[in-house]
């Protein structure tokens, strides 16, 4: 079963860090969710640890999603 299927129209957040190489498995993420009907919102990716901006994007997606 594609995961849009049973997420329906529910909104969806991906999140993760890298380390090595380039943030393009996060598009390649997005763009295969999408293309499994997943109401993908946001995406937010960090370097290694989340830093003062990543945490705060991450909060503010927190808000987001809670309405």
């Amino acid at each position: 079963m594609e995961p849009g299927c049973w997420l329906g129209q529910k909104p969806v957040a991906l999140f993760g860090s890298y380390d090595w190489g380039t943030r393009d498995w996060m598009d390649a993420w997005k763009s295969a969710a999408q293309d499994a009907g997943v109401n993908v919102v946001q995406t937010v990716i960090a370097n290694l640890e989340p830093g003062d901006d990543v945490l705060e994007q991450l909060c503010q997606l927190g808000n987001r999603l809670a309405q």
